[in-house]
């Protein structure tokens, strides 16, 4: 005979339900004429370009959101959009993907590192130097305060090409800017990846060195660091990759092949995966796979700690068979933009929109195709390359409910060592993760100016406070015991719907006993747990 188990599950229900990154990324230069601006935390047209990027571009912004300059990395471009002294013929070319990026000197604000990329020979604009990467500086002191180039066209190595990227170094002060190439001159084929230091003395041309165990045929497509620094991530024409990154020694540590290739045609002249990228909290990475045998642009979402976790974002059906694909860039709203277009020459009036979640009951990606209307400006292959690390700076409170305490905190690239709060209904704190109590309903935006580095930062978040869900109390889970032993495994979770109407949909916690809720003990692992007394008033007969 078996007894009935009945277990009394005591519960307590704890509930989380536009937060904007640092400024230099607020202004975006890229395609043909086109520019956007994040001031107000969504894209918004400018239409003031003067410059024509059919592929690679970056732009920087100084701390407060203003322009300072911005190129293809063959001419720079000031604030005023004219270029700048000496700030012709840099080393790089039209056919780059990631043809550049500016790097700050940590304590020098007026002193910026020019990262440029060339890979072909016969540019009229850069023949005067070979492929390979190099450094210009931009001295924002001079010129009346609208810079100029010095110490030009500096090379670093002479075996890569297309791919760039860059991050913060784990100090938060310093930084890495990571590139792909050949092992030596006498390879044929790319396998490489060069980390180089940038601190307050310059450039470190001595590269921290790291190999894929597999060769790669050619080298196209596009590298990207996640913002915590952590991971990068590469397409490369008919192959992808995960790898994991030591942001403190500049090493990658590992690397997995990402499958984007389902019913993959290899025929095309073309990269098969062309964009990629990370969402702001670092959990998703986000690839672009074009199938020419039916025509489709599927855009794939991973979970960065488990490849398996692959799901569809999008699929496209209106694309041209030999277009490049599309090149996606990380904004400081939290969302990835992608370019349009079909070639070089046609353009794209739009950008498309990829939205990762950003709350913990999301777990897929919504996609807006053509989001921005660039009106006089086109996308074409590429937008501009920035400091990864500058978008992982937000608010991580989410949501929650009234009459209970609410911890707040920044997640940012270094240390902070100082914060300044408003709290959204007249409650300041200068702790640097304060607590609070909202005593009413509604939405509050929260603002957080932390200190790091010795510079100011200011991000928002626009929160919801929620009403506690009424909760049916004395719910009870009955199950045989199929051994008789007094004990058996219980799935919590089963109840959710019976506990409150809103379900799966909240965040719940149980309990074992009110002393353990005092104490912040819940139960570790709801779904597998085992009770700790029985009851045997009901008999549950075998049949």
């Amino acid at each position: 005979m078996l007894y009935k188990r009945t277990i009394l599950v005591l519960i307590f229900l704890l509930i989380t339900y536009l937060s904007y990154g640092q400024r230099e990324t607020e202004n975006w230069y890229f395609g043909k004429l086109a520019n956007i601006n994040f001031a107000n935390g969504k894209p918004v047209v400018i239409n003031d370009s003067e410059m024509h990027a059919p592929k690679g571009s970056t732009t920087i912004s100084d701390k407060n959101g203003n322009l300072l300059f911005y190129t293809q990395g063959i001419f720079v471009f000031n604030k005023y959009h004219y270029g700048i002294p000496n700030g012709g013929k840099l080393g790089s070319d039209v056919e780059v993907l990631q043809s550049c990026i500016v790097i700050p000197n940590p304590e020098n604000e007026n002193l910026y590192y020019l990262f440029t990329l060339k890979g072909i020979t016969n540019n009229p604009l850069a023949d005067h130097v070979g492929p390979g990467l190099y450094f210009s500086i931009v001295d924002l002191s001079q010129n009346k305060g609208l810079g100029a180039v010095f110490k030009k066209n500096t090379l670093v190595n002479d075996l890569v090409s297309v791919k760039l990227a860059a991050v913060h170094a784990k100090d938060g002060k310093n930084f890495w800017v990571l590139t792909y190439g050949k092992e030596d001159s006498a390879s044929t084929n790319f396998n490489t990846f060069y980390a180089y230091k940038v601190d307050k003395n310059g450039v470190n041309r001595t590269p921290v060195i790291s190999q894929l165990p597999i060769e790669t045929l050619e080298n196209n497509g596009s590298l990207k660091i996640s913002p915590n620094g952590e991971y990068i991530a590469m397409s490369n024409n008919s192959t992808a990759y995960l790898g994991k990154f030591d942001s403190e020694t500049g090493k990658i540590t590992s690397t997995e092949i990402i499958n984007v290739f389902e019913d993959f045609t290899p025929s095309r002249p073309f990269p098969t995966t062309h964009g990629i990228e990370f969402s702001r909290d670092s959990k998703y990475l986000y690839a672009e796979s074009i199938n020419s045998n039916n025509q489709e642009n599927i855009i794939f979402q991973f979970k960065t700690d488990d490849l398996d976790d692959r799901q569809v974002v999008n699929v496209t059906d209106n694309i041209d068979v030999y277009s490049n694909g599309n090149y996606m860039q990380l904004a400081s709203d939290g969302n990835i933009y992608m370019t349009t277009s079909r070639n070089e020459i046609e353009g794209g009036h739009y950008l498309s929109q990829i939205n990762p979640p950003k709350t913990s009951d999301k777990t897929l990606a919504n996609f807006n195709e053509n989001y921005v209307d660039l009106q006089n400006g086109r996308s074409i292959l590429g937008l501009p390359n920035f400091v990864q690390s500058y978008f992982r700076t937000r608010i991580l409170t989410e949501k929650g409910c009234i009459n209970n305490n609410i911890i707040f905190e920044v997640d940012t690239y270094a240390k902070i060592t100082a914060a300044e709060w408003d709290l959204g209904d007249g409650t300041t704190s200068s702790e640097i993760s304060p607590e609070h109590i909202y005593t009413s309903t509604g939405q509050y935006k929260i603002t957080a100016t932390i200190t790091i580095n010795n510079r100011q930062i200011t991000v928002n978040k626009n929160i919801n406070i929620y009403s506690l869900p009424q909760v049916n109390n004395n719910q009870k889970i009955v199950q045989c015991d199929l051994d008789n032993n007094g004990t058996d495994i219980f799935n919590l979770t089963t109840i959710s719907n019976d506990l409150t109407s809103l379900g799966n949909r909240l965040e719940i916690y149980y309990y074992e006993n009110y002393a353990d809720y005092l104490s912040d003990n819940p139960i570790a692992d709801p779904e597998n747990y085992t009770n700790i007394r029985t009851s045997t008033n009901h008999l549950c007969k075998n049949f």
